[in-house]
């Protein structure tokens, strides 16, 4: 279904009410059988590595120009006994993700364009949900960070809107209203006696 369908700022009920039941069962489903990034398929995910941020130097001082972005193969752990030395021993330590939105099989419909929609600053124009991290001094730490945030947008994504109060659940929410303002009423009355016993 195109986004365009409820239309960029709508609201999340009105969102999900553009969707057809059986789109919304698959998205109860998909958030049943619990998400993670690193389900998603190796031939999804592409990682840059990208020069860390710097602060200013000091007046005068030459800056090192920025390294060139250097596209890797993505590998769900770095060989070797040490997980921090993911990548290239460099100052390219920030690293990006991106996983594409469109047309894809790891996610039900519904939750890829609702990202869309909810983080449009973070879709590029080929449609794919970029993530970086800089985070830690060493790649794959702010590899691991880029994957939780995935996780995050993508579960905060998959949300369904409440579903509508039964008459049982409205009568007892009337209830509990009633007996909260006939608690407070009583409480203003005990005070006025109070005060009127002092005076």
């Amino acid at each position: 279904m195109p986004l365009t369908a409820a239309g960029p700022n709508a609201s999340l009920e009105e969102f999900a009410a553009a969707w057809p039941e059986s789109e919304l069962q698959a998205v109860r489903d998909f958030v049943a059988r619990g998400f993670s990034s690193s389900k998603i398929h190796k031939s999804y995910r592409k990682i840059t590595y990208l020069p860390a941020p710097r602060a200013t130097g000091s007046p005068g001082r030459p800056q090192r120009a920025p390294s060139t972005p250097q596209p890797v193969l993505e590998s769900d752990r770095p060989p070797g006994p040490n997980p921090c030395k993911f990548g290239p021993a460099n100052d390219q330590t920030m690293v990006e993700v991106r996983i594409p939105l469109v047309n894809v099989d790891w996610c039900p419909a519904y939750v890829s364009e609702n990202i869309r929609r909810m983080e449009a600053g973070r879709v590029n124009a080929a449609g794919e949900l970029v993530v970086r991290s800089s985070t830690f001094a060493f790649q794959y730490p702010n590899y691991l960070a880029c994957l939780r945030q995935i996780d995050q947008l993508v579960l905060a994504a998959a949300a369904l809107p409440a579903p509508p109060a039964t008459p049982r659940q409205e009568r007892a929410a009337a209830l509990r209203e009633a007996s909260n303002e006939s608690r407070i009423r009583g409480k203003k009355h005990r005070s006025a006696t109070k005060d009127a016993r002092r005076s």
